[in-house]
């Protein structure tokens, strides 16, 4: 999965919904009709969007077979967004600690306008 696969794979977990789906098939293929019944608040067609966004994303694979459709999940697409994710935390952590440390630098007097008195 390149870079930009999967930061719109992590745009397109953004959406509550996406994250249902990809967990009702993590127990194996579904067709969009069983995807759709297990979400029943949702219409046909938001969930068809739904997992267009996921296809697009390469987060789930489809195959047809007549007039109907079946997904799954596609093989490593966890592991790959873990990885991604772990990556985004890491840096995020390393500036966390710079700035830590650079405040720990930094002596900081009193503010202006303020007295010894009015900081107890």
């Amino acid at each position: 999965m390149t870079k930009l696969k999967e930061r719109s794979a992590l745009a397109a977990l953004a959406e509550p919904r996406r994250c249902a789906i990809l967990a009702l098939l993590q127990g194996g293929e579904l067709s969009a009709g069983a995807i759709h019944a297990a979400m029943s608040e949702v219409s046909k067609g938001a969930v068809s969007q739904h997992l267009r966004k996921l296809y697009e994303a390469g987060l789930v694979r489809r195959r047809s077979e007549g007039r109907r459709r079946f997904y799954k999940r596609t093989r490593g697409s966890s592991a790959l967004l873990r990885n991604e994710l772990d990556s985004m935390w890491a840096g995020a952590l390393q500036r966390l600690a710079l700035l830590a440390q650079l405040r720990q630098r930094k002596p900081r007097g009193p503010r202006k306008g303020r007295s010894a008195r009015s900081r107890r």
